[in-house]
């Protein structure tokens, strides 16, 4: 059988330092590139990175040393490698299911992501395209960051902190027309200073209410722009003329609610520089299911569109309710690691947005850890003897899926425990060691993915931390993980 031939010392754990691809593609180690990815910017037309991989595929195939290597392509793996193109093997009977190769050659990381550094990269400069009012970040991480009226000092503080120092393109999301807010000219007043003192953008949340209140018509829009704002997002009240006149007129790039817009609303905005941005729900049971989401977010994938997701805070609520501002229901309440985790899995494209505050530091460093190399970082506690090596480097989940648990790649070998206790049953989370009755088994460590019944070859050798215990449910995000002593 393939598993008892499996090479699971070629698997063995190591800390693998980040490799940037070299600058010309003549002079690349592509043995050195064992498990990166290289994020697709929207701005680089997708033929030319294909051509690029196309050309790396075959000197990769030289390299490694490959039998009759062929043609190796690049396929867009939407599941498991959203933002990154692969290398597989021209034959399709190679593939895997999801489109991935099993053994794939190897991912290739650049130093930024940026189109230029990757247009370099693949040798040439590449096709133009009209610049947008206001540019994109990278998908996916923490790029924006969620001021209010409402806010107090301290809460805004940390936010324009939050923003200064983790934030892509320094921007930040804000409402101007929270019917609670107080005070609404002298609050642009204060967007203005931020944007002078501290260089942050602003995308602005409006509504006809934001007219009157401002004393502004269609044409005076762009009087905000001196405020900072470089986007709009139009929550509700405008006709699609009037969203058209409010990009042209204003220089803004647009955001149309997501949560709530048609098939038939986007087509008759057709010729708008638009995005899509969803709703947050301050009110408990209001917030959107991940099924309903994904149907959305399939209306502007169809026509190349982004779409913005929102997570709501753990430290500090918005008022009036301060009970969170989720956009799925099922995140009210749960920590930011866990719940920004969730939208990485479910909406694996879509830009994430804090809704309100800053989550506590550590969650955001294991997020901002996750963005740049792709590890989930799993929190641990109960450690025991035997499950202290796992502290150390990182991991590989294995391919295969049971639906019982994950099985961690090289761990087979490792010493069991003399000694242990269990629990009443394998718990959902909890981390098992194949005993020496296991055999060749022995030392293979699974995460429990549900509730089984003891197993006498088996023991307990730590648990994940019950905060961060739907953690287990996302280690297919890459297959990567490191495993950390719980906060």
């Amino acid at each position: 059988m393939a598993e008892d031939q499996e090479q699971e010392a070629a698997h063995h754990h190591q800390e693998r330092p980040p490799v940037g691809v070299a600058r010309h593609r003549r002079t690349a180690d592509l043995r050195r590139l064992p498990a990166l990815d290289l994020p697709v910017h929207h701005r680089l037309p997708r033929g030319r990175l294909r051509r690029g991989f196309h050309r790396l595929g075959h000197a990769a195939g030289r390299q490694l040393r490959r039998p009759n290597p062929g043609p190796v392509r690049a396929v867009h793996d939407r599941r498991h490698h959203p933002r990154a193109l692969v290398l597989v093997p021209g034959r399709s009977g190679d593939r895997h299911p999801h489109g991935l190769r099993v053994d794939l050659l190897l991912r290739i990381q650049g130093e930024d992501g940026r189109a230029a550094r990757l247009s370099s990269i693949l040798g040439g400069g590449s096709q133009k395209r009209p610049t947008p009012s206001a540019s994109l970040p990278v998908p996916g991480g923490p790029v924006f960051f969620s001021l209010y009226p409402t806010d107090p000092p301290d809460v805004r503080d940390a936010v324009v902190a939050a923003a200064r120092d983790h934030s892509q393109e320094h921007a930040v999301f804000t409402s101007l027309h929270i019917p609670e807010a107080q005070r609404l000219t002298a609050f642009v007043d204060d967007l203005r200073d931020l944007h002078k003192r501290e260089g942050l953008t602003f995308c602005a949340d409006i509504s006809p209410v934001t007219l009157q209140r401002l004393g502004l018509g269609l044409e005076d829009l762009g009087q905000l722009r001196d405020a900072g704002v470089r986007w709009v997002r139009i929550d509700f009240g405008f006709a699609p003329d009037e969203i058209a006149r409010i990009a042209l007129t204003g220089g803004f790039r647009v955001a149309v609610n997501a949560s709530t817009v048609t098939d038939a609303e986007l087509d008759a905005l057709s010729g708008v520089d638009l995005v899509g941005w969803h709703n947050f729900y301050p009110r408990p049971e209001t917030g959107l299911t991940t099924e309903f989401v994904a149907a959305q977010n399939a209306l502007f994938a169809q026509r190349g569109r982004d779409v913005f997701v929102f997570l709501p805070g753990e430290r500090t609520f918005r008022a009036p309710l301060h009970l969170g501002l989720p956009m799925l229901e099922e995140h009210r309440h749960r920590n930011a690691y866990v719940t920004y985790l969730h939208l990485a899995d479910a909406f694996p494209t879509a830009h994430r947005v804090f809704a309100e505050g800053v989550p506590h530091p550590q969650h955001l460093a294991w997020i901002e850890h996750f963005e740049a190399t792709g590890e989930v970082t799993v929190p641990l506690t109960g450690i025991t003897p035997a499950a202290s090596t796992l502290l150390e480097g990182t991991w590989r989940v294995r391919i295969e899926q049971t639906g019982v648990s994950e099985r961690l790649e090289g761990t087979r070998g490792l010493t069991p425990p003399t000694e242990w206790i269990n629990a009443d049953y394998r718990e959902r989370g909890s981390l098992q060691m194949d005993l020496d009755s296991y055999g060749r088994y022995a030392g293979e460590v699974h995460l429990m993915l549900r509730d089984a019944p003891l197993d006498p070859r088996q023991a307990r050798i730590a648990d994940i931390a019950a905060p961060y215990r739907g953690v287990v449910d996302r280690l297919r995000l890459t297959r990567t993980v490191r495993f950390v002593t719980a906060p």
